[in-house]
C-alpha cells in the first residue's frame, strides 16, 4: 500500500468514526430548564419515552412585607425521574426563587444520575 493509499484509508476512517458518533451515534444528554415567573419545568435531553417522577418534600415557602404583601417567593426542588424503557435515575434538586414585585428570579437546580456520571448538570440564573 503506498502513501496515498495510506492517507485515504486514515481520511475515510477518520470520517466513518465522526459519522457514527455524531449522526447516528449516542444521543446527547443534559438537564433542560424551563424556568420563568409563571411556571418551571425540566427535561433530560436525550432521555425518551415514559418516565416515573417522584417529589421528595418538595416545598414553596412565602415571605410577607411589613404591608402584608408578599415579598418573596421560594421554591425547593427535590425530585427524582426514573425511564421505564432503561431504567436510568435521576435526581433534581434546588432552589427558585422570585420577587413578585420586581419579578427578579433567580434560580440554581442541579441533575445528578445515570448518564451525568461525575459531570452534574446545572441551570443557573443569574
Amino acid at each position: 500500500m503506498n502513501n496515498r493509499t495510506s492517507l485515504y484509508c486514515g481520511i475515510v476512517l477518520i470520517l466513518a468514526t465522526l459519522l457514527s458518533s455524531g449522526c447516528g451515534g449516542s444521543p446527547t444528554y443534559a438537564l433542560k430548564c424551563n424556568i420563568d415567573t409563571q411556571q418551571y419545568g425540566f427535561e433530560i435531553t436525550g432521555e425518551t419515552g415514559n418516565f416515573t417522577e417522584s417529589m421528595n418534600n418538595e416545598a414553596t415557602s412565602y415571605e410577607y412585607d411589613t404591608s402584608g404583601q408578599v415579598s418573596g417567593l421560594t421554591v425547593n426542588i427535590d425530585r427524582d425521574l426514573v425511564f421505564d424503557d432503561n431504567q436510568h435515575e435521576y435526581h433534581i434538586g434546588g432552589t427558585i426563587k422570585l420577587n413578585p414585585m420586581t419579578n427578579e428570579l433567580t434560580y440554581n437546580i442541579t441533575a445528578t444520575g445515570d448518564t451525568f456520571g461525575d459531570a452534574p448538570q446545572t441551570c443557573k440564573m443569574p
